[in-house]
């Protein structure tokens, strides 16, 4: 089973803004053409909700892709083997920690050989 979450079902986050909307108020406003001032009260509230909900759900995957590129980073740099990025003519990129050591070189943010 797909235990990952999938941040963009936008109809689940309608489904989940309608009923936490009509639990704040108490019931769902219906559409008729009386009531169509609150109607579309109504539809803003709950569009306010599902940008919360969506919300919520890009700072989870923000925290997630953090802790990921943290991880990456710990692991390419701290790699037993040379690593190094080069442009297509030759200039080194970037490099991990054990390249740089292997090179006689210091590593900054911007190589230059």
């Amino acid at each position: 089973m797909d235990t990952r979450r999938h941040p963009f079902d936008l109809a689940k986050f309608r489904v989940t803004a309608e009923l936490r909307r009509q639990a704040q108020c108490g019931s769902a406003h219906k559409s008729d053409p009386e009531t169509n001032a609150q109607f579309l009260l109504h539809e803003l509230q709950v569009n306010q909700v599902e940008l919360e909900l969506q919300n919520e759900e890009l700072q989870h995957t923000q925290d997630e892709l953090a802790s990921l590129a943290d991880k990456y980073a710990e692991l390419y740099d701290l790699a037993p083997v040379g690593y190094l990025s080069l442009d297509r003519f030759g200039v080194i990129l970037q490099g991990n920690l054990t390249a740089a050591k292997m090179l006689g070189m210091v590593r900054s943010l911007k190589w230059t050989p």
